[in-house]
């Protein structure tokens, strides 16, 4: 991966873990982002709502340019030989059906020589009861699947494994936590009364070119598309590919889906003899020779 950190201690987190959490704004500037996100009068539905939703590429863009300017200053601080990918306002409203499943976000880079990066600041402290975060360390490495929603989740059957091994990231307001897109996540019902307001930052190294992946059809080639440093602004339809997209190359591609073995060998977890014997008597009979 290419390195975009001043500190390589910081470098070493990301590349080790998939993730790390530092102190990135003070309160004026976490207050500033409130404003921002007030001015523009925002309404949200009762899930979980993007400012890239919003129908107005116009508003997207200056929403967009508004973050960044507030953001910048500190993140040009730890970062170089980066650029920006856009910014957007990430809400959580209150209700017990609000919990974010485990997920990656797509893969939209020549991985894992470049990565996409995100900084998700939260507006104020997070906690179990409004939301935080939760993230599987060292997760970003459990494959090299393509992440796409025309392709399946090549970590879809250890999802319910990888649940009980999820850490809980509680954060004060103003505090970044930087992933790789690879990394599973996820976060907690907001059961508090307040909606849980957080900027998405988008970062990656300055010689990356972004790329998407789209399946037309469950037997078709899957399309390698060449995609603008503002993809995440211009939000494509799930499903379709984006616009201002330019097709690369189309080739053959297998979803090698992970196993519960594998994921308990890559964390060192024992299949216990009861579930090996489980195992064995929910198998099919086979009459051996």
């Amino acid at each position: 991966m290419k390195n975009i950190f001043q500190q390589i201690e910081m470098y070493n987190k990301l590349e080790n873990k998939g993730y790390l959490v530092t102190d990135l704004l003070n309160a004026c500037e976490v207050q500033a982002l409130r404003d921002i996100y007030l001015k523009y009068q925002i309404q949200i539905p009762n899930h979980f709502f993007s400012s890239s939703f919003i129908p107005d590429e116009s508003i997207r863009k200056s929403i967009s340019r508004e973050i960044q300017a507030v953001i910048r200053p500190k993140i040009n601080g730890l970062l170089q030989n980066h650029k920006e990918l856009g910014a957007v306002f990430l809400v959580k409203p209150v209700g017990s059906n609000t919990q974010m499943p485990i997920h990656q976000d797509w893969t939209v880079a020549d991985e894992p020589e470049y990565q996409t990066i995100t900084a998700w600041i939260p507006l104020q402290d997070t906690t179990v009861q409004n939301g935080a975060i939760t993230v599987l360390p060292g997760s970003h490495k459990l494959s090299t699947g393509l992440r796409s929603p025309s392709l399946e989740d090549s970590l879809a059957d250890i999802k319910d494994i990888a649940a009980p091994l999820m850490q809980t990231l509680e954060m004060k307001a103003g505090q970044a936590f930087i992933f790789t897109h690879a990394l599973l996540h996820a976060s907690h019902p907001n059961l508090s009364e307040n909606n849980r307001i957080a900027v998405a930052y988008g970062i990656t190294h300055q010689s990356t070119d972004l790329i998407y992946f789209h399946k037309p059809s469950p037997h078709a080639k899957v399309q390698k598309l060449a995609i603008p440093d503002d993809f995440f602004i211009s939000y494509p339809e799930p499903g379709k590919p984006p616009a201002h997209s330019r097709l690369i190359e189309e080739f053959d591609y297998k979803e090698n889906k992970i196993s519960i073995a594998e994921f308990n060998r890559f964390y060192g977890i024992k299949t216990s003899l009861w579930d090996k014997m489980k195992k064995s008597l929910s198998a099919p009979f086979q009459v051996f020779r």
